[in-house]
């Protein structure tokens, strides 16, 4: 509890505030505020070796967000992502998102009939909210597992309508449940190369390289 004469000076000084504030105007006790501890940054700057080592490690931290993957980054992060025993599909997922650039609600929502057969490859087709139908050509090699994986489907639900291109614990994908699995991912990629990495920022790569060559 506070004593009889600071509760007397803080009362002083609350009572003080408010009459500044109705004689000044809120903008005025703004101004008055930033310039303080303008004065104080000034008066006391950042000097402290451990500090400034802090700041720089945050600017960093950011910064490897920020630079562009490389073949070799996506490479390794599909390594990881085929070791990702929990989740067999999230390489699969993550490839088709490098190919088409497609989002994840997109790639959650595909079943085996939205799997187009073509002469040499494979397509999937999605429907934007809009209507709008798209068709999104596969590389030789994702189609011919894709291909593998509508079969296996198939062959073990004859008489199921609907069925969705993967699923988690027998039903359809939740983005939410994607990104926790991702978020894995990427976080193993980053123990292993200190970087920090989202889908958004594959599919990034896909626009900034259109191919994987």
């Amino acid at each position: 509890m506070m004593s009889i004469t600071k509760t007397k000076e803080f009362n002083n000084k609350t009572t003080e505030g408010v009459a500044l504030k109705n004689a000044v105007g809120i903008t005025d006790i703004k101004k008055n505020i930033r310039r303080k501890m303008l004065e104080e940054i000034l008066n006391h700057p950042l000097s402290d070796e451990n500090a400034l080592d802090d700041v720089m490690n945050h600017i960093n931290e950011r910064n490897k967000k920020d630079e562009r993957l490389t073949k070799r980054d996506i490479s390794q992060i599909l390594n990881v992502a085929k070791n990702f025993e929990e989740d067999t599909s999230i390489w699969f997922i993550l490839q088709i998102g490098l190919e088409t650039g497609m989002s994840l609600s997109e790639i959650a929502d595909l079943s085996v009939d939205d799997v187009i057969i073509n002469e040499n490859n494979v397509s999937l087709c999605t429907v934007s909210k809009k209507g709008i139908k798209k068709t999104k050509e596969l590389s030789s090699d994702l189609s011919t597992l894709i291909l593998w994986i509508v079969k296996w489907k198939v062959v073990f639900n004859p008489t199921k309508k609907n069925i969705f291109l993967f699923t988690w614990d027998k039903k359809k994908y939740s983005v939410p449940t994607l990104n926790q699995h991702l978020s894995i991912v990427f976080e193993r990629y980053k123990i292993l190369t200190g970087k920090n990495v989202s889908y958004s920022d594959l599919r990034k790569f896909r626009y900034n390289n259109r191919a994987l060559n």
